[in-house]
């Protein structure tokens, strides 16, 4: 696990990773690099694993799958943090709140303090 470097996945705005970069946060959004848009969820899996970053998505049943499916057999898994609508609705108005949430979250090394996967709530 890396430690504090995420990848948004594609459904979140580059400028969330924007703003977490401003803040000193390597952070990398799907949606604004053409290697990884429209790539299927297994092969944004693999990046962020290879590259060693934390997956940041709004898709908890895929990608939990996923890396259950790969911890079975013994591969290595990305942490990931997995957020909601219902607490982060995906706009322009909750751009600070989640990137306030996800700065904390790095900054306290949650993730890995939760065993990989972190169910991330409002501050």
């Amino acid at each position: 696990m890396s430690g504090g470097r995420l990848l948004l996945d594609e459904m979140f705005s580059p400028a969330i990773a924007a703003e977490l970069s401003g803040r000193g946060i390597d952070c990398r959004a799907v949606a604004a690099d053409l290697s990884l848009r429209s790539r299927s969820d297994l092969e944004v899996f693999e990046a962020a694993r290879d590259e060693g970053r934390i997956i940041v998505t709004n898709n908890g049943p895929d990608f939990e799958s996923l890396r259950r499916a790969h911890e079975a057999v013994g591969n290595a898994v990305p942490g990931l943090i997995y957020t909601c609508d219902a607490s982060f609705p995906r706009t322009k108005a909750f751009i600070a709140q989640l990137a306030d949430a996800l700065a904390g979250a790095v900054a306290s090394d949650e993730v890995a303090r939760c065993g990989g996967v972190l169910w991330l709530r409002p501050p």
